[in-house]
């Protein structure tokens, strides 16, 4: 991708548009009257036309985006399967692989509209809840549903 000077994108923007709505002859006209009226936006729209043939060329777009994460590394997991998703991003099966230990866990991917810090919030909470140690007590089956009877419940 050519390098453009950010104050001409709100100039060359609109004239990309309309370069790429043409095509063959009509563009070459219009690029021709482009040129006399502002021949220093010509060059960086060729550019910028160039680059969008050759990715053209190399199929960029041609097909539905790859959107799967499996095989990809993040910090010392490796993403293998996704295991759910919900309002605040998905859930990835991943295993450890830094060398140091085996071991899988499930890693959470936060939607990139909730990095905010409300959203921030609200993962740090789910974190420290989700963290908590969970030892059995006397009364684990009477303040929260416990994966095991209490005893005060068992006949």
């Amino acid at each position: 991708m050519p390098q453009i000077d950010p104050d001409q994108w709100p100039v060359l923007g609109p004239l990309l548009d309309r370069a790429l709505d043409l095509s063959g002859a009509d563009r070459d006209a219009w690029i021709r009257a482009l040129a006399a009226q502002s021949p220093e936006l010509v060059r960086p729209l060729a550019d910028l036309l160039s680059a969008e043939a050759r990715a053209d060329e190399r199929g960029f777009l041609a097909g539905p985006p790859a959107t799967s994460l499996a095989g990809r590394t993040l910090g010392q997991y490796t993403l293998l399967r996704p295991l759910g998703h919900g309002g605040m991003g998905s859930v990835w099966l991943a295993q450890k692989t830094d060398g140091r230990f085996e071991g899988f866990a499930a890693v959470k991917l936060v939607s990139l509209a909730l990095m905010g810090e409300t959203g921030q919030a609200h993962f740090r909470r789910e974190g420290r809840e989700r963290s908590a140690p969970r030892v059995p007590s006397a009364g684990a089956g009477v303040a929260r549903r416990a994966p095991f009877p209490s005893p005060s419940r068992r006949r």
